[in-house]
């Protein structure tokens, strides 16, 4: 009798860890791919698995835009920074707090561009080759602004695939609501302009393979401040970089001690995708 009743305590105190961790994230605290994409995870593939969250409160329902400043676009140019903003919106009640988790992917349902700037509400995860985005605790706020930067040229539509969790805080999944939205944008046509831009500098980096301090040779027609971006094969940015660039050859230095061994893409980047490279970590 006296096991039993250990035993019981044991389990729902492990029930009760899953539901209260699930808040810091369902990839990162279980690895589960849960934005709806293609492959994810779970009976629906998304927040309102079984033993998730119930799918039916505060007739939750979800958004996605992607901005360029203030604007909303549906088409990107490649390499460029925008802000997806994924709400999530209650048609009735008043939930105590959101999650959410987003996915970038192109038409083979791959990877496409790579995540910024997520913000302080907000975490990176990496499963089965794609980089999701999704909250690291409850939060008290319905909308995530989070920086998209957009893939290599020649990659096409893209479509965001977004769940987001209104939940009502009682520590377990009951009477929580999910929404489950996309928004697929088409790749801008590159112009005679964009095109002239993308030849006004040429990127070179030694030693490569490299083990401790990068150099990178710059070589440009233009005057400015650009940023420089180490990005893994992922498409995960791991490292942003603002330097400033004169007309002619430049050269810079970087500590690359604390990155991990494997290949990177180093891009460069002015008002408009300028320069890329490949780096090999030893």
């Amino acid at each position: 009798m006296k096991f039993k009743i250990i035993y019981k305590i044991f389990a729902l105190a492990f029930l009760a860890f899953i539901f209260q961790s699930r808040s810091a994230g369902p990839g990162t605290v279980l690895g589960a791919q849960v934005a709806g994409a293609p492959g994810s995870v779970g009976n629906m593939g998304t927040c309102a698995n079984a033993g998730c969250h119930a799918n039916n409160a505060f007739a939750a329902s979800a958004s996605i835009e992607l901005l360029d400043g203030t604007d909303l676009v549906d088409q990107y140019e490649p390499g460029k920074s925008y802000t997806l903003r994924v709400t999530g919106v209650a048609g009735s009640g008043a939930p105590a707090g959101y999650g959410f988790q987003a996915v970038s992917l192109d038409g083979s349902d791959s990877q496409a561009g790579s995540w910024g700037d997520v913000g302080s509400e907000a975490q990176t995860v990496d499963l089965s080759g794609r980089s999701y985005a999704e909250h690291n605790s409850i939060s008290a706020t319905n909308t995530f602004d989070l920086e998209w930067i957009a893939p290599d040229a020649n990659t096409g539509e893209v479509t965001f695939y977004s769940a987001v969790a209104l939940v009502n805080g009682n520590g377990n999944s009951s009477g929580d609501g999910v929404g489950v939205t996309t928004l697929t944008i088409g790749e801008k046509e590159p112009n005679n302009t964009s095109s002239a831009i993308r030849e006004l500098a040429n990127l070179s980096v030694y030693p490569n393979p490299v083990q401790n301090e990068l150099n990178i040779e710059i070589t440009s027609q233009n005057t400015g401040v650009f940023q420089l971006r180490f990005v893994d094969i992922s498409g995960k940015v791991i490292r942003i970089e603002q330097i400033e660039v004169n007309s002619g050859t430049n050269r810079k230095a970087f500590d690359v001690s604390d990155v991990n061994k494997g290949f990177y893409l180093i891009q460069l980047f002015g008002d408009d995708y300028v320069a890329s490279t490949e780096m090999l970590k030893m």
